[in-house]
């Protein structure tokens, strides 16, 4: 497994401490990420206006610097408010494969979305819980795969919870519908506690790695935490460690798949916060009896 962190600030490029936007800028990175012992990446947030040509480029020189491209991102609403718009989003989430599969990443991350009128891809209504709502997006998944042969990428969604699509339960639904060798989860382990499974982590994890450990492309690394102080209802996005995520649990999962299985941190507001996760997750590993696989140069002939 590769660890990495998906960019600064958000998707902020001029932030983006561990991200890359062109192959020679490949180049200006790397000495950090060998500092913190990280060997995945993002892709470029400006991958939709790269060209065929250009996205071959980025991925061969990735790959010769020992670099596993984690993640493309496809973060807008599939399930849009009109045929027209669907249309254009299937056609962007195809475009999106297409030129990851040429980047060499690993997958291709959207979102179920959302039917609010909106059309804001995380906005709640009660819609998005229904079965109706998992059949539109069922075929609107099926019309993104459609025809394309893949030969490094995968199609994966991260879980929510504004849609049906956040429990174990629910994302293996979805995926057993789809039926498609290239469709599955990018995982996110923190998007799948709510309320009630906030102090059964442990089972939420098993359980996801049981109901879809064969159809998980990637993964995120955050924390959560039920904020006390909140008169009401509040989970927060917390740095690894300072939340109720049994870690080990989830890294000997992790641990289980191939040495370049990607690992990514993200939403941190600095660098300083990333290195806090870098840090604990390196020594978590350790305690768990594996390691995070750092950058390696393929020998040449």
């Amino acid at each position: 497994m590769k660890l990495g962190a998906a960019g600064g600030q958000r998707n902020d490029a001029r932030l983006s401490y561990f991200r890359a936007e062109t192959a020679d800028d490949l180049d200006r990175i790397v000495e950090k990420l060998d500092l913190y012992g990280l060997s995945a990446i993002a892709s470029p947030v400006r991958t939709p206006e790269m060209d065929d040509d250009e996205c071959v480029e980025f991925g061969e020189k990735a790959a010769s610097l020992g670099l596993v491209i984690s993640e493309v991102h496809f973060l807008t609403n599939l399930v849009a408010p009109t045929p027209e718009l669907r249309t254009e989003r299937v056609e962007l989430g195809r475009s999106l494969l297409r030129k990851a599969d040429l980047m060499r990443a690993r997958c291709v991350l959207g979102f179920a979305g959302s039917a609010h009128p909106s059309d804001e891809i995380g906005a709640q209504c009660a819609y998005n819980f229904t079965p109706e709502f998992q059949a539109e997006l069922r075929e609107l998944v099926l019309r993104v795969l459609d025809g394309i042969e893949l030969k490094h990428t995968k199609y994966g969604l991260e879980a929510n919870n504004k849609t049906f699509f956040y429990s174990p339960e629910g994302c293996a639904e979805l995926i057993g519908s789809v039926d498609h060798p290239d469709f599955g989860l990018h995982l996110d382990m923190m998007n799948m506690i709510s309320q009630a499974t906030y102090y059964r982590t442990t089972e939420v994890i098993d359980t996801t790695f049981e109901l879809l450990g064969d159809k998980i492309w990637a993964a995120h690394l955050k924390d959560i935490r039920w904020d006390r102080h909140y008169q009401f209802l509040r989970l927060d996005e917390v740095i690894v460690g300072d939340g109720e995520m049994d870690y080990p649990t989830y890294i000997r999962h992790l641990a289980a798949y191939d040495a370049d299985f990607p690992c990514m941190c993200e939403h941190l507001e600095t660098e300083d916060d990333y290195v806090v996760s870098f840090e604990r997750l390196h020594r978590m590993a350790a305690d768990a009896g594996t390691e995070w696989v750092g950058r390696t140069v393929p020998q040449t002939a």
